[in-house]
C-alpha cells in the first residue's frame, strides 16, 4: 500500500491507542505510535510492579502480537516484556485496562506468549468494532 492508503488506518490505530491510554488512566500524551513496517505503540503507565518496583512500566502494542506489559531496563536496552494479553490484537480498551490491572496485582490474566500471525488484514475490521471508521483529528504520534 502507498502512504495515501495507509494514512486513514494509521490515524485510526492512533485513535484506538489513545482510547486505551484513557482506559488505563493516562492521557494520549503518554502514547507513542509508530507506523513502521509493523505498526506499533507504546503507552507509559503510572504503575509499578511488585517484582520490579524500581522500573517504569509500559504497555506495548503491535499489529501481530497485540498488547503486552513490559518494564524499562536500566541501561537503555529494549523493554523487558513480561506478559502478553493474547487473543484479539485489538481488544476493547477496558479489556486492556483489566489486563494491566491484573499484572499490577501480581496475578496476570492473559497469555504467556504472544499470538503469532499477521494481523494486518484484520485491523480495519477490528478498528470498525470500536466505531473508528474515520480518521482521528489528533492522532498520537
Amino acid at each position: 500500500m502507498d502512504a495515501d492508503e495507509t494514512e486513514p488506518q494509521w490515524r485510526r490505530i492512533c485513535h484506538y491507542v489513545s482510547e486505551v491510554a484513557v482506559a488505563v488512566g493516562v492521557g494520549p500524551e503518554a502514547c507513542c505510535c509508530s507506523p513502521d513496517a509493523l505498526a506499533n505503540a507504546y503507552i507509559a503507565v503510572e504503575h509499578r510492579l511488585p517484582r520490579y518496583p524500581e522500573r517504569d512500566v509500559a504497555l506495548l502494542w503491535d499489529e501481530e502480537r497485540g498488547w503486552a506489559v513490559a518494564v524499562e531496563t536500566g541501561c537503555g536496552e529494549d523493554l523487558l516484556v513480561l506478559h502478553y494479553l493474547g487473543g484479539d490484537v485489538l481488544p476493547a480498551p477496558h479489556v486492556v485496562a483489566s489486563f494491566l490491572a491484573s499484572v499490577v496485582r501480581g496475578k496476570p490474566e492473559g497469555a504467556e506468549r504472544a499470538a503469532q500471525g499477521g494481523a494486518s488484514a484484520v485491523l480495519p475490521a477490528g478498528l470498525d468494532r470500536y466505531g473508528l471508521h474515520t480518521a482521528a483529528t489528533n492522532p498520537v504520534g
